[in-house]
């Protein structure tokens, strides 16, 4: 419902957007709604509000029998539109006229996590988030090494010491990769690798082995998880996750 209230201006804005995460065809149907209820609010027909946006809806990426059915029957484009659409339809090499031949993107979801450590050092530097919680990509690497780091620093003895990801429901996870922080390879080689389901009872995926300085290494866990962690660290860690939903 709130789709429909919005103004021609701020749908032109929706439609130009790069990431959307649904089908040409549901959006067109969705913008039919919109149109409807603004002309029965406003002065412009339905037929005009609908093609004040039309440039913005890419037609050349519609399934053909439902740009025929479902298109054509709302007479907001011109015969030579429409042969150009039908064009491009079958022969992308033609060009769409008018109409962008972009592909949106798939809107990139976030998902909730929470971090926690045995003990934090705050150590000075220009990364954009340092031991907060926050939100992570899903597909995408939940805490990116370029944009936030989590350090540990033992304070008792080395099996006490962790750094863990909790996630906000139980996910499955395709990678982890972690790095030194700094030249000292012992940080990592030995550490213990492991997931939860519950966030209390713990299993072992893989001890750490082989660290080389100034790479990352990339293990594949390919399990489900409610949190992840690494274990026994010596100093400090850089955690980043690979996250499939």
């Amino acid at each position: 419902d709130d789709f429909t209230l919005l103004s021609s201006e701020m749908m032109t804005w929706f439609l130009s957007l790069e990431q959307l995460d649904c089908t040409e065809e549901t959006l067109w149907q969705a913008v039919m709604k919109w149109a409807q209820r603004q002309s029965e609010n406003g002065e412009q027909s339905k037929e005009d509000l609908l093609k004040s946006v039309r440039f913005f809806i890419l037609f050349g990426h519609m399934n053909s029998a439902f740009f025929t059915n479902s298109v054509l029957s709302a007479n907001v484009l011109s015969d030579k539109e429409i042969i150009t659409i039908f064009k491009y339809q079958s022969n992308k090499d033609l060009g769409c006229g008018e109409f962008s031949t972009r592909r949106r993107k798939k809107a990139i979801q976030e998902i909730p996590y929470t971090m926690h450590q045995s003990s934090v050092y705050r150590y000075a530097c220009n990364y954009k988030s340092d031991l907060n919680d926050g939100y992570g990509m899903l597909n995408k690497k939940i805490a990116s090494r370029s944009e936030f780091n989590q350090y540990a620093v033992v304070t008792g003895s080395d099996h006490l010491s962790f750094v863990s990801f909790a996630f906000d429901a139980i996910r499955n996870v395709s990678s982890i990769e972690v790095a030194p922080f700094t030249s000292h390879l012992d940080e990592l080689n030995g550490t213990s690798l492991q997931y939860s389901l519950d966030g209390k009872s713990w299993s072992h995926i893989q001890t750490l082995q082989n660290a080389e300085m100034g790479k990352t290494m990339t293990i594949v866990v390919n399990k489900k998880a409610k949190a992840l962690r690494i274990c026994k660290i010596k100093r400090f860690v850089s955690m980043s996750l690979c996250i499939i939903h």
